[in-house]
């Protein structure tokens, strides 16, 4: 299956009444869209390793939409809002309650100590140490290296 790159312009995205970022409108049916690129600067995802990330959130089966702007001559990998809803629930599908809990700290205690890229920076980090704790790593030393791959 070949993918068509489609032409967008930039435009202001509004979901509900106080979220809008900078986002792709598509000039031939109006639909809007977010390219990998903007998904990396929002969620600080790692610019190389963007589209794999975003296709692990969305699945196997996710194919991504080209997008050619008057921003760069070369197309760019974009996802629906309805895909960057997914994206955004996975990266910020814990509650508030559960962080609380496995951080043993209160509401008012995690937000103001925390933004919520920097946790979800820490799930990742946890995540990965974990990871590589299970392949049979020492817990300080790979504690150390999933801080420093995504230092």
């Amino acid at each position: 299956m070949s993918i068509i790159t489609r032409k967008a312009t930039i435009a202001i995205v509004k979901i509900g009444k106080q979220l809008e970022f900078e986002g792709l409108r598509f000039d031939d049916n109006g639909e809007y869209a977010v390219a990998v690129p903007q998904i990396c600067s929002m969620f600080s995802f790692l610019i190389h390793n963007a589209s794999r990330d975003v296709k692990a959130i969305l699945g196997a089966g996710f194919q991504f939409l080209k997008a050619r702007t008057t921003l760069h001559p070369k197309a760019v990998n974009c996802i629906t809002l309805l895909d960057f809803e997914k994206v955004v629930r996975s990266l910020f599908g814990k509650t508030a309650a559960k962080l609380c809990a496995e951080r043993s700290c209160s509401k008012d205690e995690l937000r103001s100590t925390h933004s919520a890229v920097s946790l979800v920076l820490i799930d990742r980090i946890e995540g990965h140490a974990v990871r590589l704790i299970d392949r049979g790593m020492e817990p300080q030393i790979a504690t150390d290296d999933a801080i420093e791959f995504y230092s």
